[in-house]
């Protein structure tokens, strides 16, 4: 799997569990759904993910870093990355 493909993995996760506005998934979440050899590169994905504003960051929860999906970018999350 490439960096693009778990991005699209990590989007895809986020879509499936309606992850838009104040419905969130954590960041450890995501990670436990990859290979344990893929792990390590989910932090720069979701960083780039951040960066395109694909994704936003929720919040810090007790739990840890928690993340959504940019409700401006629907329609581009739509076409390119399901």
């Amino acid at each position: 799997m490439n960096d693009e493909q778990i991005a699209r993995h990590i989007v895809r996760r986020l879509y499936s569990n309606c992850a838009w506005g104040n419905k969130h998934l954590l960041i450890n979440r995501l990670k436990s759904w990859l290979p344990k050899h893929l792990r390590g590169q989910v932090n720069e994905i979701v960083k780039d993910l951040v960066r395109k504003e694909i994704l936003v960051v929720y919040g810090r929860t007790k739990h840890g870093l928690a993340l959504h999906l940019n409700i401006k970018k629907k329609a581009e999350i739509e076409n390119y990355y399901l």
